[in-house]
């Protein structure tokens, strides 16, 4: 994965090796997960406005509530926003499928974020290495069909005037005729008018305070 991210989620590795890097890399993983989710929101409720450089901003704009206090905690800053989606773009919709699995089926959750720490802790980081667990390999026609939907909404759609389009690693078609695998749809929720105010309708770059689970009704 390291190099360039692709290969190693699809070819050839260990689930042991992969589970690995999912843990050592919970940060920038959940990063691609919000970030996709935010391409299909944006593609189903606001396609004038979709874009790559949309999400980058929205997501740059999430900040946790530390302790209940005013302070706040940034979650990722648009340097490591860039970096990270330059670097798992191509498999992002597996990533993405495989969170949403895990989190449809309440294996893992991002309900407890009253600490900035909450959405990388153990727990989560256990949970997303956890290959190896029978459970999991019983998600693995719902992984591959959020796939295939992520892959199908999104993949080489842009609005006109955007100048970034995302080209996933397809899953084969052959290989999803000859084992009969359906995408499956991802729900996602309608903007709030505050979004639409304070995300979808501004091109400037000022920040403005909202929780986690305000944005992702989570």
């Amino acid at each position: 994965m390291k190099n360039g991210g692709g290969d190693a989620l699809i070819f050839g590795y260990s689930f042991k090796y992969i589970g690995d890097i999912f843990k050592k890399n919970t940060r920038q993983l959940v990063m691609i997960y919000f970030f996709l989710l935010t391409l299909l929101r944006l593609k189903k409720y606001a396609p004038q406005k979709y874009s790559i450089s949309k999400a980058k901003q929205i997501i740059g704009y999430l900040k946790l509530n530390v302790n209940g206090k005013e302070d706040f905690f940034k979650l990722w800053g648009s340097t490591q926003i860039a970096e990270t989606f330059s670097r798992y773009k191509a498999v992002g919709h597996i990533i993405f499928a495989y969170i949403h699995a895990l989190r449809n089926n309440n294996i893992i959750s991002f309900d407890n974020l009253n600490l900035a720490n909450d959405i990388f802790s153990e727990d989560v980081q256990n949970a997303l290495a956890n290959f190896i667990d029978e459970s999991v390999y019983t998600l693995s026609s719902e992984i591959i069909g959020y796939a295939l939907y992520v892959q199908h909404t999104l993949a080489n759609f842009k609005h006109k005037q955007a100048s970034e389009s995302i080209n996933f690693l397809y899953l084969p078609n052959k290989m999803c005729r000859k084992f009969d695998l359906k995408k499956i749809e991802v729900n996602v929720e309608e903007f709030s008018a505050a979004e639409v105010q304070q995300y979808i309708n501004r091109n400037n770059n000022v920040h403005t305070v909202r929780h986690l689970k305000d944005e992702y009704n989570l």
